[in-house]
């Protein structure tokens, strides 16, 4: 993962980064994209075939005829959902198809979109029921003087 971490030659040349003076000292500055992205997709292992196809690694400038282009060959397409935040594409898609033996075919397939070779994968199941995460706290119940 990215970080900063003091020392000299310490690391420098095994993942991308930049290194800077703090104080008198020198700090590297690890991106945390590349080797260890890719050996966290390695240690998961691939997900169960399903019916829904995850496509990432995809330039931002893509949209969604890159993504009707691309997919023209594969035959069963029930939706695309492009990964979007704040009306920004997000570098990722989620694809539905009509069988699990249609989504087989596109994971097996490789190729690009916007001119580079993307990542495909079954969608990882989403977890069932219990909370989403975030911060579920109360408001802010006053005190101090009354």
């Amino acid at each position: 993962r990215g970080g900063f971490r003091e020392g000299g030659d310490r690391g420098r040349g095994d993942r991308g980064g930049a290194r800077g003076d703090r104080g008198g000292r020198d700090l590297y500055a690890a991106s945390g994209y590349g080797a260890a992205s890719r050996s966290r997709d390695e240690e998961r292992g691939p997900n169960p075939p399903s019916k829904s196809v995850f496509i990432g690694r995809v330039p931002r400038t893509a949209g969604q005829m890159d993504f009707e282009d691309a997919l023209a060959p594969y035959a069963g397409i029930d939706s695309i959902r492009l990964g979007m935040k704040d009306g920004e594409f997000q570098g990722y898609a989620h694809v539905d198809f009509v069988s699990e033996e249609a989504a087989s075919a596109a994971v097996a397939g490789n190729f690009e979109i916007a001119g580079k070779e993307v990542r495909v994968d079954y969608a990882g199941e989403r977890p069932q029921g219990g909370s989403r995460g975030g911060f579920r706290g109360g408001g802010f119940r006053g005190g101090g003087d009354r």
